[in-house]
């Protein structure tokens, strides 16, 4: 469905109830999010930062805050970023939408709507310089997905292409990962605008002692980093930033295809003597459904 074509449809699918979940930064306009829901989990998609992710909540939590820019960004060069709510450098097109909710299409939408389902389905086409990204979101009471792949519709200048972004809430205390090379390194955040991590991942996870609550980032196979590569931003007040920041040469020429990109998110809940084993036998479950799948 084109973008100017977004109002409302299928009222049995649409709930206006609120989600209880402690917002940071205050809620979004109704005006500039719609919102998806399935089981434990509920994401706000705005429409004014291009229809990307602004806020992730997993049983009235927030795992991801409406405090900084989701989605995919690049920099043809030193701070001209496109992309999100990113606008140094340009802005992004968004090209075409598409949603559907346990298999039925969504004809027309509007914002300050929920739409519920076992699986949700929200597909995205945008065009940031002369990149053409395929984006798709799908939301079950399992954790949310997000794919995405690309082509260079003409030669496209590289300075910095960032994949994926993720505002992860800054109560987080702990942070774990395990490395392209099966080791695990972990951290604590200090609050001080560091960066950890700066390394390909198989999966990363942070965890809240306080809230007794945590997030996992698991990529079904591992992507090839380039700078910081895998990273989180500790940044006061803000979030604990997930970042993937693609390999990407200096210029991509035209008609260059990329891989397909998969992230997957999910919340758990667990204590502090055993979240880091909670989250192994999490990973354990997401091998293993996608080992059955393919």
């Amino acid at each position: 469905m084109k973008v100017n074509n977004l109002f409302v449809m299928f009222s049995s699918l649409i709930s206006l109830s609120v989600f209880p979940c402690a917002l940071s930064a205050g809620q979004d306009p109704e005006t500039e999010i719609f919102s998806l829901e399935s089981g434990d989990y509920r994401i706000d998609i705005s429409s004014k930062y291009n229809y990307t992710i602004r806020r992730i909540c997993f049983k009235g939590y927030d795992l991801g805050t409406n405090t900084g820019f989701y989605g995919t960004v690049i920099a043809p060069e030193s701070g001209k970023y496109i992309g999100s709510g990113h606008t140094e450098g340009g802005v992004e097109q968004v090209i075409d939408l598409s949603i559907t909710v346990d298999n039925t299409k969504i004809e027309k939408i509007k914002n300050g709507v929920t739409l519920k389902g076992e699986l949700l389905r929200f597909n995205k086409v945008s065009k940031l310089d002369n990149l053409l990204f395929t984006t798709s979101i799908e939301l079950t009471s399992e954790g949310l997905t997000e794919s995405k792949s690309f082509e260079a519709v003409e030669d496209q200048k590289i300075h910095m292409l960032c994949a994926f972004a993720y505002c992860l809430n800054v109560k987080t205390t702990d942070w774990i990962a395990e490395l392209k090379n099966g080791s695990i390194e972990s951290g604590i955040f200090k609050n001080d605008k560091g960066w950890h991590l700066q390394k390909d991942i198989k999966w990363a996870a942070q965890f809240d002692k306080a809230a007794s609550t945590g997030v996992l980032l698991y990529h079904p196979s591992v992507l090839e980093g380039q700078g910081r590569k895998s990273t989180f931003w500790d940044v006061p007040k803000a979030y604990h930033k997930y970042y993937f920041m693609r390999a990407a040469p200096p210029v991509i020429k035209k008609g260059f295809k990329s891989e397909k990109m998969i992230l997957k998110v999910s919340g758990f809940s667990a204590g502090e003597a055993d979240w880091t084993g909670i989250v192994q036998k999490n990973v354990e479950a997401l091998k293993s459904k996608d080992d059955k799948a393919q």
